[in-house]
């Protein structure tokens, strides 16, 4: 689906507001890592990490990203110790005549559900209207439009935006309804859907002082009819092999040990006591 739209568009920016990391189920960290290899795959432009990106860490989350093309946005995580920007503050991204900036906030209490919260301790979320509000006068020299990638809530991030002066899109994740919930303010709201069930799509329309003129967006819904890339299908598949074959070595690895214990505990008997334990045994069976 990515593919097919950027063929047909000049200027295509990928974004993601986070939330992308799973925390429920099993083999969370592989379908992490796989998460964020898939988006390396689509050429993401950014992503606002949320909560559940850092569910496993700090550590975790550096580890699983340094092998990404494209920057983490964090315009209000910062390093309690140092306050420099857990990710980048906000990028530049030149797209054609224009310079894009991005920048991404999530609320305060985004940590909230954390299983470890120590693994955060160095960590401090600033609230993001303060945040946006020290970062805006110098991001509104550098770029011709600014973004808000927001964990916020669609409301939050309205209210938000519409209190503050410089931002020219904010896009909020969340569940919505199919379609696109627009804004009466300065500032154009749009909202994507939650767990990968449609994609958003916005056009936008610049005219020559970069102001907006014309917006049209909607949720392309991912299901059955969307084909399946193979180059994305593949990575999956081979990490999933890879961790049956892992789950296969260690069953046979367990088993190899507790041969040996008993084979070592059996040299420590009299041929009697041996025999006796072997009757056992065979009758267990």
């Amino acid at each position: 689906m990515i593919e097919s739209i950027r063929s047909s568009e000049d200027h295509l920016i990928l974004l993601d507001c986070g939330g992308v990391f799973p925390t429920r189920g099993s083999e969370l960290k592989m379908k992490a890592e796989l998460s964020l290899s898939a988006m390396n795959l689509m050429d993401y432009t950014a992503m606002n990490p949320g909560g559940s990106e850092f569910f496993f860490g700090t550590d975790f989350l550096k580890k699983t990203s340094s092998d990404i093309a494209f920057p983490l946005v964090t315009s209000n995580l910062v390093y309690k110790d140092s306050q420099l920007s857990f990710g980048k503050k906000y990028i530049i991204k030149n797209t054609g005549r224009l310079k894009v900036a991005i920048l991404g906030v999530m609320p305060v209490e985004a940590f909230e559900n954390i299983p470890d919260p120590e693994s955060l301790k160095n960590m401090e979320i600033i609230p993001p209207e303060k945040a946006l509000k020290n970062l805006l006068p110098e991001v509104r020299k550098k770029a011709d439009l600014i973004i808000l990638l927001s964990q916020c809530g669609f409301e939050t991030t309205t209210s938000l935006v519409n209190d503050l002066n410089g931002i020219d899109i904010a896009i909020s994740c969340g569940k919505a309804k199919p379609g696109y919930d627009g804004n009466d303010g300065t500032t154009l709201v749009v909202q994507t859907d939650s767990r990968g069930k449609y994609l958003g799509f916005l056009q936008v329309t610049i005219g020559n002082t970069a102001e907006i003129l014309f917006s049209q967006g909607q949720l392309i819904k991912l299901d059955e009819s969307v084909q399946a890339d193979k180059a994305i299908n593949k990575i999956i598949s081979d990490a999933f092999a890879g961790k049956a074959l892992e789950k296969k070595s260690l069953v046979t690895e367990k088993k190899r040990e507790s041969l040996h214990k008993n084979l070592m505990d059996g040299l420590q008997l009299t041929p009697m006591e041996y025999f006796e334990m072997q009757r056992k045994t065979s009758n267990r069976k």
